[in-house]
This record gives C-alpha cells, structure tokens and sequence, in this order.
C-alpha cells in the first residue's frame, strides 16, 4: 500500500528494491524449509544477475487471493493478450524457466507456443466465479498443439463465446496488420462446478471490422460426440455442422 501509495519516484525506487529484497528472502527461506537446498544456488544466480522467472501472485496481490465462505480467492477478471512466440525460439534459459512452470503441463503438444502458457495460468489465478478474455492464435479452436489447453478450458470454466478471425494474409482484414497470424478471443466463466452440458456461441468473423461472418451455436455435448478425443471447436456455419453432426 505504501508503494501504491507514493507518487516520489525516489521514494518508489527504494520500496521496490525493499520488496524485492524480502521477495528474496521469502523464496530463499521457503526453498529451506522444503528441504530444496539445491535450488538456492540458482535463486542466488538470478539475483546476480537481476533477473525473476516468476511472479509471486499471493505475495504482491494478498488482498485479492484471501478466501472465505463464498469465494476461494483469485481475480474476479482477468483480460490478457498473450505473446505468440514459440517455445523453441526462446534462449536455453529461457525455456528452461517455462518448462520449470506449473502451466507447462497444460501447454505441452507440438510445438509449444507462448500463449499455451496463459490459458492455464489465468484459470489458476482466477477467483470462483470468475470471467476470463483472452486474445490468442486461431490454433487454440483445433490444432493438437493446443488440445492440453482445450481439455483445461472445458474442464475448468463455461465457455461463453469464441470470436475467431481467420484471416491472416489480407493486411488490411486481418485483427494485427504487423502480424501475419489468425486470432481468437476466448470468453470464459471459470467456476467450481462446470455444468456436463451448455450452450455456447463460436463468432467467425472475415475481417476485423466485423462486417462478414456467421455464427454457429452449438451445444458443448456436440463437441464432446463428434470430436470426443481432440475436442475440435469448429469454425464452420450452422448449416454445415449440421451436416457434420449427421455423418
């Protein structure tokens, strides 16, 4: 709160260095007490060099993950757009922190991209109930690299809607114009007790002014009989998933 609080530049750059110092501490500690002595040698690296592969979500936002009777503590939204690298593209350190991260299950499958990460970590870090919008690659409706994050998704949360825009070579329709890539936007209620069948909507869209598309409203049981082991969203209009459901 004090941090928050100040508006001196001065003031705010020893605070920061103050919580960074007991951060530290707390981690080099907790390593102790869990008996992990071998990692302390590594935080000891990352503090040498000034670099933090982690971000301590109950320390910094406490207020936020206290639970009681009717909340379980998390974020009540949270809204993000993910980086798109892939996996492979990162430094050998750098890899080596995600694959160290407890997302990294949820993200494994093909070549793993970043966003893969930020699925799992948002439902994590979510109260229940909560609402979820993220900003992805198109990949998350149906590419086996994503299906980890499928399962997480309708194991975890309601899904409200899917807005995809699979465009990506007209510069001028597409959602990024310096990002030659397909995009969709997830809508999610993460809860404690998903319903075993719903309703929900996949928006297509063919430009990002939203002037051509279609929506396609499906019930969760289709995707779970037509697609039970890759649990496909797809993009196609009413009509053909008519069709699709009858072969």
């Amino acid at each position: 709160k004090e941090f928050f609080g100040s508006s001196e530049k001065v003031q705010k750059d020893d605070l920061r260095k103050k919580i960074t110092s007991l951060e530290w501490e707390l981690i080099k500690a907790t390593l102790e007490e869990q008996g992990k002595k071998s990692s302390i040698a590594e935080i000891e690296e990352h503090i040498r060099a000034n670099t933090r592969p982690f971000f301590l979500w109950k320390l910094n936002f406490g207020e936020v993950f206290l639970s009681d009777s009717r909340h379980e503590g998390g974020f009540d939204i949270v809204v993000g757009n993910p980086p798109y690298n892939e996996l492979r593209d990162l430094s050998a350190g750098e890899q080596s922190d995600y694959k160290r991260s407890p997302y990294y299950e949820h993200a494994l499958g093909g070549r793993v991209n970043l966003f893969q990460f930020f699925y799992p970590l948002a439902i994590i870090i979510s109260n229940r109930p909560a609402t979820i919008c993220l900003i992805t690659q198109n990949s998350l409706l149906g590419e086996d690299s994503a299906l980890r994050n499928r399962r997480l998704i309708v194991e975890s949360s309601r899904i409200i809607r899917f807005v995809s825009f699979p465009e990506r070579d007209d510069t001028k329709k597409r959602v990024f114009e310096s990002a030659k890539m397909s995009v969709c936007i997830g809508i999610l209620n993460v809860m404690k007790s998903v319903p075993a069948d719903y309703a929900f909507e996949i928006n297509v869209w063919y430009d990002k002014y939203f002037t051509n598309g279609h929506v396609l409203r499906l019930n969760l049981s289709e995707i779970r009989n037509i697609f039970p082991n890759n649990l496909v969203f797809p993009l196609s209009t009413e009509s053909s998933f008519k069709i699709l459901k009858t072969i």
